[in-house]
């Protein structure tokens, strides 16, 4: 839905946390001449954008390093629950995978190396999940 922004050139769109992809259907017109021009444009939703940031750090942690990094990093995770399911992996800046770090591991509070002789030198995002919290951090390779 548009929260704000309705008739102008700029908006702001509201989407479910489940959101994945869509179809946002946009018209233009020209006030002078009354025409109106259909315009479908397809939107991919990446969670690792970092929208889901800002969990309380006291209860959830991530630590990645270092960072900048230019062959392994260290991540240190904590998670709330004992007994917690991890996902770890990182993403490019578009918001697609590129690597999975830890898929469904379980963990109480830990650290784990990785290797980044795989990724090309730039900018990534790791992102943490477990249950429903999702930690994201900026990476940078060189």
């Amino acid at each position: 839905t548009i929260a704000t922004g309705q008739g102008t050139n700029t908006i702001t769109v509201d989407y479910a946390i489940t959101a994945t992809t869509g179809d946002i259907e946009v018209t233009a017109s020209s006030g002078s001449c009354g025409t109106s021009f259909p315009t479908t444009l397809t939107v991919i939703v990446s969670p690792a954008t970092g929208i889901e940031d800002g969990l309380d750090l006291a209860a959830y942690g991530l630590k990645v390093y270092p960072n900048p990094a230019s062959s392994t990093i260290t991540v240190d995770v904590n998670v709330k629950n004992a007994g917690s399911k991890l996902n770890l992996a990182v993403y490019d800046v578009l918001g697609t995978e590129v690597m999975i770090l830890l898929d469904n591991e379980s963990v109480v509070s830990d650290t784990y190396t990785f290797s980044l002789d795989n990724l090309a030198y730039g900018v990534y995002l790791i992102r943490a999940k477990s249950g429903e919290d999702i930690k994201t951090i900026k990476l940078m390779k060189y």
